[in-house]
């Protein structure tokens, strides 16, 4: 990610989560849900959560999988901070902070059972590296779930960017975290993305068959889950 896009973060990191949730009407819990729903439960499971921000999907996380041990890695130490706020004290042990470059976390081959990101891929300026490094993360059999705003494709979905997420998506985010670029951001990543069938091909060529790939909330919202195949497959 760019030093641009890392202090936009670091700069809205104060209410990017009161803005989460009015500008999703609250979905985004939800949404965070139905992805931690979908992963594959482990005794003990190792979990990576990349663009982990002010720490939301970590913390569900943990409370869903009570024996996980997470590393929440994110760009900006300042969301990291705050969101290490939430984490209940008897998860602390379980929780691994770093701030760091979700393209080369430095973490070991094969250290996760489980690699989530919520709304964090579009963000990464290489989504082949991206993929080839959430692979080398995996253990045999491991899981990838993704959730992210995919361009639009329903006519719901499209009717929700072309008003909403043009126009209200900005002028609240300068309004509340006096930062308008951040949210404008939002709407033009969301935009230049991979619209998820695309992006379903993309994993498979990184050697991941996809298990789950639906859109949320009437196409606002997309998620997948993914598992790594062979890991012979290059």
């Amino acid at each position: 990610m760019g030093t641009d896009i890392q202090q936009l973060f670091t700069q809205i990191a104060p209410t990017y989560d009161k803005l989460n949730r009015w500008l999703s009407f609250s979905r985004d819990r939800q949404w965070r849900a139905k992805a931690i729903a979908a992963a594959t439960a482990k005794l003990e499971m190792r979990v990576v959560d990349l663009c982990a921000g002010t720490l939301d999907l970590t913390v569900a996380c943990l409370k869903r999988f009570p024996h996980a041990r997470i590393t929440a890695i994110d760009f900006s130490q300042r969301m990291l901070d705050l969101g290490l706020k939430k984490v209940p004290h008897v998860f602390h042990a379980q929780t691994d902070l770093r701030c760091g470059d979700a393209l080369a976390t430095g973490l070991p081959d094969r250290s996760a059972d489980c690699v989530m990101c919520a709304f964090g891929m579009r963000n990464l300026a290489d989504q082949h590296r991206a993929l080839a490094e959430i692979r080398r993360l995996l253990a045999p059999e491991g899981e990838f779930v993704m959730l992210e705003f995919f361009p639009p494709e329903t006519r719901l979905a499209r009717l929700f960017a072309k008003t909403y997420g043009r126009f209200v998506i900005p002028a609240l985010g300068g309004l509340i975290a006096k930062n308008r670029a951040a949210y404008e951001h939002l709407r033009d990543s969301t935009a230049s993305f991979y619209p998820l069938s695309a992006y379903r091909a993309l994993l498979a060529q990184h050697g991941f068959i996809v298990t789950r790939a639906e859109y949320l909330s009437g196409g606002i919202c997309g998620l997948i889950v993914a598992r790594k195949s062979d890991d012979n497959f290059f």
